[in-house]
C-alpha cells in the first residue's frame, strides 16, 4: 500500500516538474526528419496494404528528401533555427537495339539517364508558449531553394557514321530554378524525456521563383564528321502563396 502511494506521488511529482525536460537558454538543438523514415517503413512493409513493396530508391532520395534542423536557444522560450533539405534521384533505363552493320540478331545497348536535385535552406526564429511537456510554438523563416528537374543524358550503342546519319538528342535539361521566399509557421512540441522531443508544424509560404531556361543538345553525322547543336529556351518566373508541400512536419529533436 505504502509502495503504491509512494509510486503515485513520485509520478505526480515528475509531472509537476516537467520544466526539467525543457531546453534552456544557451542549449543547441538538432532535429532529424521523421517523414522519410515513416514513408520508407510503410512502403517496404506495406502495413496498411496488401500491395507488394515498391522497388523505388532507398531511404533518402529526391522523392523522399532528408531534412536536418539546427536550433540555438536564445532564451528559455525563443530560439534561432535553420534547416537544410536535400533530395537527389537518378535513374537509368536501358534498351537493346539492332547493331547497324552487324550480324543478324546482334544487339547493342542504348541508355537514358534521368536525374533530379533539390536543396532548400531556411533560417528564422521560433517562439514557445507554455512551460509543460507539451508546448506550442510559432515563428517565421526565410527560404532559399535550388531545384534541377529532369536532367536527361542519352548514350547510344551505334556510333554515328555514313551508315548512321540520324539526328539524335544526347542531353537535355529544364534549367535551374532559384527560389526566394518567407514562411510563417505554428506547431507543437512534446518532450517525452529530458532534452528529447517530437515536434509537428504547419507553415504557409510566399515564394518567388526564377528559372534560367531549358536547353537541349543533339548530334548528327554531316560532311564526314559528327556535328553537335545546342538549342536554348527562354527562362520563366512564378510567384506562389501556398501551404507547405515539401517542408517537414514531424521532427525528432535532441538538445544538448
Amino acid at each position: 500500500m505504502y509502495f503504491c502511494i509512494g509510486t503515485l506521488s513520485a509520478s505526480v511529482f515528475a509531472q509537476s516538474n516537467s520544466e526539467d525536460r525543457l531546453p534552456k537558454a544557451g542549449d543547441f538543438g538538432l532535429g532529424i526528419d521523421g517523414v522519410p523514415i515513416i514513408d520508407y517503413v510503410l512502403d517496404k512493409t506495406r502495413i496498411f496494404s496488401d500491395v507488394a513493396p515498391s522497388s523505388a530508391g532507398g531511404l533518402f532520395s529526391f522523392y523522399n528528401p532528408l531534412t536536418i534542423n539546427g536550433k540555438y536557444m536564445i532564451t528559455d522560450n525563443s530560439a534561432y533555427r535553420a534547416s537544410v533539405l536535400l533530395g537527389y534521384g537518378s535513374e537509368t533505363q536501358k534498351v537493346f537495339v539492332n547493331k547497324i552493320g552487324g550480324n543478324s540478331g546482334e544487339k547493342v545497348e542504348d541508355a537514358t539517364r534521368t536525374s533530379n536535385f533539390v536543396m532548400s535552406i531556411t533560417a528564422g526564429k521560433q517562439f514557445y508558449k507554455g512551460n509543460r511537456n507539451l508546448r506550442g510554438f510559432y515563428g517565421y523563416d526565410g527560404i532559399f531553394e535550388i531545384t534541377r528537374l529532369n536532367r536527361m543524358k542519352y548514350t547510344y550503342g551505334n556510333e554515328l557514321s555514313a551508315n548512321n546519319t540520324a539526328q539524335r538528342v544526347v542531353s537535355s535539361n529544364n534549367g535551374t530554378k532559384l527560389s526566394l521566399g518567407a514562411r510563417a509557421f505554428v506547431g507543437a512540441e512534446y518532450y517525452f524525456v529530458k532534452n528529447v522531443s517530437l515536434s509537428a508544424e504547419l507553415g504557409y509560404s510566399i515564394v518567388y521563383s526564377r528559372n534560367g531556361g531549358n536547353s537541349s543538345t543533339s548530334e548528327q553525322f554531316k560532311g564526314g564528321s559528327v556535328e553537335s547543336e545546342t538549342t536554348e529556351g527562354a527562362g520563366s518566373s512564378d510567384f506562389m502563396m501556398m501551404a507547405d508541400a515539401t517542408n517537414s512536419k514531424l521532427m525528432l529533436n535532441f538538445y544538448f
